[in-house]
């Protein structure tokens, strides 16, 4: 889906945004809850979507958005999400890039089936940052 069709005159996001999961129906943000941003996500590698986030377990990484995704969602704290997941503490996941574990304090997923990375929290700001190409719209 075009930026366009999804961001409106306010910066925002124009459509509620849902767990990209096709048998998943959750919706992570609501209309106009989240910024289009583009971020410095240059050092941050999140792993590849639909890996579990649990410590130990085998995961590929992709670029953040992977090059593909043209912004992320910004979003100023937790209690602005309908539904989010947090994984544990980056630094106590195993096999990430040490810049993702320096730069991220948690990636986000959906709440209901896991599905994610998402996104991730800063650790310099807690600002939360939802990836533009990794979830749905409706």
């Amino acid at each position: 889906m075009a930026s366009e069709n999804i961001v409106n005159a306010e910066g925002t996001n124009a459509l509620d945004i849902y767990c990209p999961r096709p048998t998943c129906h959750s919706i992570v943000l609501k209309r106009g809850a989240a910024r289009n941003t583009v971020a410095n996500t240059e050092d941050v590698t999140l792993p590849a979507l639909s890996s579990p986030l649990r410590p130990g377990q085998e995961s590929d990484t992709s670029a953040a958005g992977d090059g593909s995704s043209p912004f992320f969602w910004s979003v100023a704290n937790m209690m602005v999400f309908e539904n989010v997941g947090f994984s544990k503490p980056v630094a106590d996941l195993e096999r990430l890039p040490e810049a993702t574990a320096q730069l991220v304090g948690r990636f986000l997923c959906c709440a209901d089936c896991d599905e994610g990375p998402l996104g991730y929290e800063s650790k310099a700001d807690r600002k939360l940052w939802i990836a533009s190409d990794r979830v749905s719209y409706r």
